[in-house]
């Protein structure tokens, strides 16, 4: 069984285990759905700053964007 397999095992397994009860589905019947949301929403931000990583700026554009200070 491969890394995706896998994981949708045990994301079947939660979702088994989410539905089992009234109690269950109120505290983790969302669980799934705000992950899947969070990572949508830091996508775009990811793929910027992996850019950046992987072609040598991202300490140049921390420099860029640090307030000067002047010299004591």
């Amino acid at each position: 069984m491969g890394v995706y397999e896998k994981k949708q095992a045990i994301e079947a397994d939660f979702t088994a285990f989410a539905n089992s009860s009234d109690s269950n589905k109120a505290k983790y019947g969302e669980a799934l759905s705000l992950i899947e949301q969070a990572y949508a929403a830091s996508d775009a931000t990811e793929k910027g700053a992996n850019f950046l990583s992987e072609v040598g700026l991202e300490e140049q554009m921390l420099f860029y964007y640090l307030p000067c200070q002047p010299n004591d």
